[in-house]
């Protein structure tokens, strides 16, 4: 492994195998995804994956159908603003498997406590 983060990466001590699951085997994406998600470079991942435009493999904890999705390439139409109204240029988004808005995070925040 070439990068910093890919030292770091749980994956490194895994089988690769269980990264690569046929499309039928449910079971596997969902051990592959829990290891990612365990993972404390899994952005850092997940930004390569998107880069790379891997097709094959979970990687930062997404499918490459979930990934073509971030890209906006298939699937629904990416969102450009939180249900709030918070656009996402501007307040970023926090999350692996869904977007979730980081404006919509502090304000939870701040009226919890």
């Amino acid at each position: 492994m070439g990068s910093e983060w890919q030292k770091q990466a749980v994956c490194a001590s895994v089988d690769p195998e269980l990264f690569y699951p046929a499309p039928q085997e449910h079971v596997r994406r969902r051990q592959a995804k829990a290891v990612c998600k365990s993972c404390p470079v899994v952005n850092e991942c997940l930004q390569w994956a998107l880069d790379t435009d891997d097709q094959f493999a979970i990687l930062g904890g997404t499918t490459a159908a979930e990934r073509d999705v971030l890209r906006g390439k298939k699937g629904r139409p990416r969102r450009t603003a939180c249900k709030q109204g918070h656009p996402y240029e501007l307040y970023g988004v926090k999350g692996v498997n869904r977007w979730v808005c980081r404006q919509c995070v502090r304000d939870r925040a701040s009226a919890a406590g």
